[in-house]
């Protein structure tokens, strides 16, 4: 993975989050060099930003093709959006909460709302055009 974390300050950058139907989450990133207040993945969500989620596996082939794909889309975006990423195997309650059921699977968020989600391998160009019909 890259490291579009680490110069990203309206990214929330968390260790671990919360669910109301389990005690806790644990995300994966690399680089965290800023750590910003913790949140729920809840309030997260409902900003009113649009906050792109990577639901992934490490031993997914597809998943690391979108590594640097999400680094393409995040120096694009900038502030516009937050993006984050969900290890499915460390977070397997946050996987089923979203009917996750192959890797990678994106889910675009907006006030709380899924308003875009699609599996597999997508291009930066598309993730682009995505966030910026919805960031307001």
């Amino acid at each position: 993975m890259g490291n579009w974390f680490e110069h990203e300050v309206n990214l929330y950058m968390l260790h671990w989050l919360q669910f109301p139907a389990c005690k806790s989450v644990t995300f994966t990133f690399v680089k965290l060099t800023v750590m910003a207040q913790k949140k729920t993945f809840k309030e997260i969500i409902n900003s009113d930003q649009p906050v792109l989620v990577d639901f992934y596996a490490t031993w997914c082939g597809p998943c690391k093709t979108m590594a640097p794909i999400l680094d393409d889309v995040k120096q694009r975006i900038g502030s516009k959006a937050s993006v984050l990423k969900i290890d499915i195997d460390k977070n397997q309650h946050a996987a089923h909460v979203y009917q996750v059921r192959s890797v990678p699977t994106l889910i675009l968020f907006q006030k709380g709302k899924i308003k875009w989600r699609q599996s597999g391998v997508v291009p930066a160009k598309e993730l682009v055009r995505l966030i910026n019909e919805n960031a307001g």
